[in-house]
C-alpha cells in the first residue's frame, strides 16, 4: 500500500535536493510502505516518493538526533511538536523523483491532510 502525504514545496524541493533526510510527523503512516510527496500550492502534483524507517521519540531527542538533516529551523520544528510528549521521524530511502498528475491518476482524488492511502500509483 503506498501513502500520499502533502508537504509544503520548500521542504519537498529540500527532500529531492538531498538536504532534508527526514520527515516529521505526529501521526505515522501505517499502511504505507512508501509516500509519495504531493507539492501543495501552487503546484498541486506528486514530485516524488520515498520509502522509509520510522524512528518515534521525544521531540527533543528527535531534533538531537535529526536537527542537522531535518531542512528546518529548531525554532519551528519545536513549535510543530508543541504539547505532543513524542514524535515520530521518518527516515527517507530509495528516494524518486515523480511527475503524476494526481487529479489524473487517481480517481476522486483530494489532496490529503494527513495521509490518503491508495494502490492507485
Amino acid at each position: 500500500m503506498n501513502a500520499i502525504m502533502s508537504i509544503r514545496g520548500e521542504y519537498s524541493q529540500k527532500i529531492l535536493s538531498g538536504e532534508k533526510l527526514f520527515e516529521f510527523r505526529r501521526v505515522i503512516p501505517h499502511k504505507a510502505t512508501r509516500i509519495y510527496i504531493y507539492e501543495t500550492a501552487p503546484t498541486k502534483w506528486i514530485v516524488g516518493s520515498f520509502e522509509f524507517d520510522i524512528i518515534q521519540d521525544t521531540p527533543e531527542s528527535l531534533w538531537e538526533n535529526c536537527g542537522k538533516t531535518s531542512g528546518m529551523d529548531k525554532k519551528g520544528f519545536l513549535e510543530y511538536y508543541k504539547g505532543k510528549e513524542l514524535g515520530f521521524a521518518l527516515k527517507i530511502k530509495n528516494l524518486r523523483k515523480e511527475n503524476i498528475n494526481p487529479y489524473e491518476a487517481i480517481k476522486n482524488f483530494t489532496p490529503p491532510q494527513s495521509y490518503f492511502y491508495t494502490d492507485m500509483i
